[in-house]
């Protein structure tokens, strides 16, 4: 990891700041990346994220790239600044830098008045043209792949909780029914939860993190973000749909960007998405799940809401 002597000569070498403060935004727990808030001798404020070149280099030029691209097309993003040479990620000592603005606010609360706004800011991004700049990276939730990726998962895993075929059929039937439509591809998000958005003091909502964002269907952002919304960390298990939020959320969506009636008839199978996407990852990074795992009891209780928000958005 880069000390701070190291980051102080990155910033003034690459971007030409003096540096006054370096405030660690997340625990430095980990050997390959890192964020900190960093504030200049002139009181400006930024944000440096820092990934070895080794690992996830190629990632952080994309999301720098994408946010350029973004804030070209007046979407609200973070500001991406160049290096002094003009790259968008510049490099120091075996370690990619990006250096964005540093957004004061607080984290969007979880109510239906902002999950609104945020399917809004969604709905807004959805709606940018794809034009011949417009970045080519494939989101997480590319369609082709994600779909062909679950599916086969899912048949892994259904052998393992055979009391629970039940979900992972229900699961699966939703795959195959996305697999089974075609949809235009438009930049989304791929992460659009509250957790990732920021409330400024003037009452503006702003994404952050772009990690997973590229190409892809705007209903999976969507059904994303109807699952999400009724997510509470302090209580995991204690996920109850709320038809007002579910409403409010897909009103203020199609108040900036009409669903389609595929897109329609199809949005609960994205939030059946959501749901088979998290039991695979939890179930492919922990081999010891079983059934009295707090973990899978956490899953079930998500796909359970997930259930009843596809019924609440089909009445």
């Amino acid at each position: 990891m880069l000390d701070q002597d190291d980051i102080e000569r990155a910033l003034k070498t690459r971007y030409g700041m003096t540096v006054t403060h370096i405030t660690p935004l997340l625990p430095l727990v980990w050997n390959w990346r890192a964020l900190y808030q960093i504030t200049t001798d002139d009181q400006q404020q930024f944000v440096l994220r820092l990934i070895r070149e080794a690992y996830q280099s190629e990632s952080l030029k994309h999301s720098a790239h994408l946010m350029h691209w973004l804030d070209e097309q007046a979407y609200p993003v973070a500001k991406v600044h160049r290096t002094l040479d003009g790259h968008l990620v510049g490099t120091y000592k075996g370690w990619a830098l990006l250096l964005l603005d540093f957004v004061d606010g607080d984290e969007l609360p979880r109510t239906s008045a902002q999950m609104g706004n945020l399917a809004r800011l969604l709905a807004a991004l959805h709606n940018l043209p794809l034009q011949h700049d417009t970045p080519q990276t494939h989101s997480w939730w590319h369609p082709p792949t994600t779909l062909e990726t679950l599916q086969t998962q899912l048949k892994t895993y259904i052998s393992r909780f055979v009391k629970d075929n039940e979900i992972f059929i229900t699961l699966q039937k939703s795959m195959e029914q996305l697999q089974s439509i075609t949809l235009p591809y438009c930049i989304i998000h791929g992460d659009p939860w509250y957790k990732n958005a920021i409330v400024t003091q003037h009452q503006h909502v702003l994404l952050i993190d772009w990690d997973c964002a590229g190409l892809g269907w705007a209903i999976l952002d969507l059904g994303y973000l109807l699952l999400t919304s009724h997510y509470d960390l302090a209580t995991p298990l204690d996920v109850h749909p709320d038809q007002h939020l579910i409403t409010t959320i897909i009103t203020d969506y199609e108040a900036t960007r009409p669903l389609s009636p595929i897109e329609k008839g199809t949005l609960p199978d994205t939030v059946m998405l959501a749901i088979a996407f998290q039991f695979t990852n939890a179930l492919a990074s922990n081999p010891d799940i079983t059934h009295e795992h707090p973990m899978y009891h956490k899953l079930t209780a998500c796909y359970a809401a997930a259930r009843e928000i596809g019924r609440i958005i089909n009445v």
